[in-house]
């Protein structure tokens, strides 16, 4: 909190003016609402003046450092981010345990996994709801076309694998979640059977089940969107969800460090994208004008008219 001085006041109101010369900018604009919103859910603590000023803070932070906090960002922190982008790449068996890890961070998870506390019940935490849908969407890409393949099944000696706990563990976070319920997926996961120790049809009805979930993309109940950072900037996907998937996997990680590092990786990829954006053009027109000259036009100019272009090779009438 800062000392209510009047240097302090002094200090607030400057920032503020600052805040409401930015917000003239359109694009700044829509993420400053975007994320003092999404602070005040956070914190409803927050007045709107103080989540301004943070929110400022952020969308600032590649030209200047908020008063009393460091410039250099938690070594954990960025290695964490790196590493939930690469979850995106791998298969459920990569980052199983990452998944499993996540979930020892909520209070009564295990007993809520297997069924020992019920929903609704005074030891059921809501939060483990939340922690599986946002680490479901966190390794998929949210598009018609997602598609997750949590197994490749070869023969019957992968039976201990798709029967083992795993199996157990995503087939009841698949049915604690609301939005899968109603999306019909839960008849079907109660329907998997180990008929006459078919692992391949297990294994890919299990892979069935993963995918349509996954497919699910960005259809979020209404609580998991207030609960959550996920409007933050809605339309980078990545960006959105490795702050979600990064405050699951590290419960101690403030908000502002993960939008700090967040904020400076999508700057830095706005500039390098714009510098391959320029390249690409020089490249395509530079080519272009060494083929024409290497070319040249072709045909013959009319001699009625000499300054005219050349005309494609025809029988003059």
């Amino acid at each position: 909190m800062p000392p209510s001085t009047r240097a302090g006041q002094t200090g607030r109101e400057e920032r503020d003016d600052q805040a409401a010369a930015t917000a003239g900018n359109g694009r700044e604009e829509g993420w400053l609402t975007q994320v003092v919103r999404i602070l005040q859910l956070a914190n409803p603590a927050l007045t709107a003046e103080e989540a301004i000023v943070r929110a400022m803070s952020l969308v600032n932070v590649g030209n200047q450092v908020p008063r009393g906090e460091a410039e250099k960002i938690p070594k954990d922190v960025t290695s964490s981010i790196t590493h939930i982008k690469k979850l995106n790449e791998g298969n459920w068996h990569t980052w199983e345990p990452t998944f499993i890890d996540c979930l020892q961070q909520v209070h009564n998870a295990k007993e809520i996994l297997y069924g020992e506390i019920a929903p609704g019940s005074e030891g059921y935490d809501e939060d483990l709801d939340k922690a599986l849908v946002g680490l479901i969407h966190a390794c998929c890409d949210n598009s018609p076309d997602s598609r997750i393949d949590t197994y490749t099944v070869r023969g019957l000696d992968e039976e201990a694998q798709l029967g083992s706990t795993l199996y157990a563990k995503l087939k009841k976070a698949l049915t604690l979640n609301d939005v899968v319920k109603r999306a019909g997926l839960q008849d079907r996961i109660h329907t998997v059977r180990m008929y006459n120790r078919d692992v391949i049809r297990l294994g890919r009805e299990l892979d069935s089940i993963w995918n349509d979930a996954a497919r699910l993309g960005k259809r979020f109940d209404e609580d998991l969107k207030k609960s959550t950072l996920y409007r933050c900037t809605a339309q980078d996907w990545f960006y959105t969800n490795s702050v979600d998937a990064l405050k699951m996997a590290k419960p101690d990680c403030k908000y502002d460090e993960a939008y700090h590092t967040l904020a400076k990786k999508q700057q830095d990829g706005e500039v390098t994208g714009r510098i391959r954006g320029a390249a690409r053009v020089a490249t395509s027109t530079e080519q272009g004008s060494t083929n024409q000259a290497e070319q040249g036009p072709r045909g013959r100019r009319d001699p009625r008219n000499p300054s005219a272009p050349p005309k494609c090779y025809v029988s003059w009438a």
